[in-house]
């Protein structure tokens, strides 16, 4: 079964992250899903899926993380 990790809200250099991930060297299957407001996000590129948040209105409290989803 693939790993899932999830990024949200990340940065442009993600891509170089989510590339990484999904060709370690341990051969470790990644399943990769991100979400962003900006619908050109360069990470979406390399996700294996992807999706368009809403743009909130109080962006000042909202956290960058990537979740590893069971």
């Amino acid at each position: 079964m693939k790993k899932r990790i999830w990024f949200n809200r990340w940065f442009s250099a993600a891509y170089h992250f989510i590339e990484a991930i999904k060709y370690n060297d341990d051969g470790v299957a990644y399943q990769i899903y991100g979400t962003h407001p900006n619908e050109d996000t360069v990470y979406f590129k390399v996700c294996d899926h992807s999706e368009t948040e809403p743009e909130l209105e109080e962006e000042r409290n909202m956290l960058i993380f990537a979740w590893i989803i069971a």
